[in-house]
């Protein structure tokens, strides 16, 4: 009788113990790390990000960026059509380790108001007199840049 109640005790606790265990050993990665493979992408669910919207101080300027095109990689990115918002080619990096903005190598800071897999919106101010005349190359104030993977 007081072998069953021990065989009984020990199966018991090793229950308990296999059962609470954290099978999950992967290591977690931190923010900077998940917002950069979201940006970067993979061939899974792309690398390219194309232009949806564009909004500056409530009013649609998506026409004048027509085709644009951005694609990260861990340090910079290349653009197509950026005009003078986004250089061919630029730099970037983090503000913070909360991975909410960046800056591009040429300067202008970048709030990124969402990112998913498949969406990213992206929220910035220019200056007029920063890309030089024209309000067709850069249009001053708050612009808000949509952009999806196809």
């Amino acid at each position: 009788m007081v072998l069953r109640y021990f065989c009984s005790l020990v199966l018991l606790v090793s229950l308990i113990t296999f059962t609470s265990c954290d099978d999950d050993d992967s290591p977690s990665i931190t923010e900077v790390e998940r917002v950069t493979n979201l940006l970067v992408g993979s061939s899974a669910i792309g690398t390219t990000w194309t232009i949806q919207s564009v909004d500056v101080d409530g009013i649609d300027y998506t026409a004048e960026f027509t085709d644009l095109a951005l694609e990260f990689s861990a340090s910079g990115f290349t653009s197509t059509n950026g005009r003078e918002v986004f250089g061919p080619t630029d730099s970037w990096s983090f503000d913070s380790d909360e991975a909410t903005s960046f800056t591009t190598g040429s300067g202008l800071p970048i709030t990124i108001i969402e990112i998913t897999e498949k969406s990213l919106t992206l929220r910035f101010t220019l200056e007029e007199s920063i890309f030089g005349p024209g309000r067709k190359e850069a249009v001053a104030g708050e612009n808000t840049f949509t952009f999806f993977r196809p």
